[in-house]
């Protein structure tokens, strides 16, 4: 990414992808390998400040499900 807020885009950019990964996955029959997110410039909007640092993180580990799809 050339450019990513940390607040109110990363988190809906790691859906995204990774949604769009297990999808492609199941098409070719293939496991979804590691995702890896770079950004050129990852930010945090001063506005966005206090709302970032209050919130209660989610842990990736304790979200399993799978949205692998047939092609079809």
């Amino acid at each position: 990414m050339r450019s990513n807020d940390i607040f109110k885009g990363l988190p809906y950019n790691f859906i995204q992808f990774t949604t769009l990964q297990e999808v492609l996955a199941s098409w070719i029959g293939v496991v979804p390998g590691v995702y890896t997110h770079y950004a050129d410039s990852l930010h945090l909007y001063e506005v966005d400040a206090a709302s970032a640092f209050s919130s209660t993180p989610v842990l990736a580990d304790s979200l399993l499900d799978s949205l692998a799809l047939p092609k079809r």
